[in-house]
Order: C-alpha cells, then sequence, then structure tokens
C-alpha cells in the first residue's frame, strides 16, 4: 500500500512540475532560484510515536530530480529486488 501512495505522491509532484513549466520565468534579481523545480522528499527511518518529543524526525532529505536518478540507478536494487535507500548508496 505504501508504495502505491508513494507512486501516487510522486506523480502528483510531476503533474504540479508541469503546469509550473507553463509559468513565466520570473527575471527580476529577487526571482533566481538555484532550481525551478520545488519539491524534496524526506524519507525516514521507523519511529516510536512519542508525542511528548518536540524535534524534528531524523532523515534524508532528496531533491526530486535526485531521487529519480536514484530510483533508474542499480545501486538501490536490494537482495530480494526491491529498492532499499541508505547513506552508503545515496553517495551524498
Amino acid at each position: 500500500m505504501m508504495v502505491k501512495q508513494f507512486s501516487e505522491e510522486l506523480k502528483r509532484m510531476d503533474d504540479l512540475l508541469i503546469e509550473l513549466q507553463k509559468v513565466q520565468p520570473d527575471t527580476h534579481h529577487n526571482g533566481f532560484r538555484l532550481n525551478p523545480n520545488p519539491f524534496i522528499l524526506k524519507f525516514c527511518p521507523r519511529i516510536d510515536f512519542d508525542p511528548t518529543y518536540e524535534g524534528l524526525a531524523k532523515g534524508m532529505y532528496l531533491h526530486l530530480d535526485h531521487w529519480k536518478m536514484l530510483e533508474a540507478d542499480k545501486d538501490l536494487e536490494g537482495v530480494q529486488g526491491g529498492k532499499q535507500l541508505n547513506y552508503e548508496n545515496v553517495g551524498r
């Protein structure tokens, strides 16, 4: 179920990115962006819910474009054929 939801979220991002690309770029210096794609994913390890914890959940932030490169790469393949994401195989 989680894979289906993740795929649906990625599709929403892709669809919205297509719409954003239709907007004229902001040519004013205050409109400068390092990357026109605003989407970033956060991958978190499984955690035990603690409602008293006030800190941020630990995790790895990946730009959507970086994730797409990783997803297509064989380096993420786990022993059973699924995708396995960790600090060693991300490379950054």
